[in-house]
């Protein structure tokens, strides 16, 4: 929804250029933000925390190594930034889209 509003204030903007252009670079650019909001997140001691209780509570993890924790706890941060990631890409570029459709140019 928020997408769509933006598409429909900035049709004017990104009709100028072309469409598919424009819309790409503003989701490529909200999905580089996020992911640099994801990683600060990741770098509070509590998030690590939270997903390592997670990790316990999902799976059986007495016999774990180090090694087991590392690995598990790097691909669940992985999985988690690249679904965002693309859920953020497709939803950016659909609501920008269909937000500057909205807007029909003057002239």
């Amino acid at each position: 929804m928020a997408r769509a509003l933006v598409g429909y204030v900035f049709a004017a903007k990104i009709n100028e250029e072309s469409r598919r252009g424009a819309i790409s670079k503003i989701a490529i650019l909200t999905a580089t933000v996020f992911i640099l909001i994801i990683f600060g997140l990741f770098t509070n001691p509590y998030m690590r925390a939270t997903m390592d209780e997670g990790l316990e509570s999902t799976f059986s993890t007495s016999g774990w190594t180090t090694m087991d924790w590392v690995a598990y706890s790097e691909l669940i941060m992985l999985m988690l930034v690249s679904m965002n990631v693309i859920i953020i890409l497709a939803l950016g570029f659909i609501g920008l889209y269909v937000g500057s459709m909205l807007r029909k140019p003057k002239g």
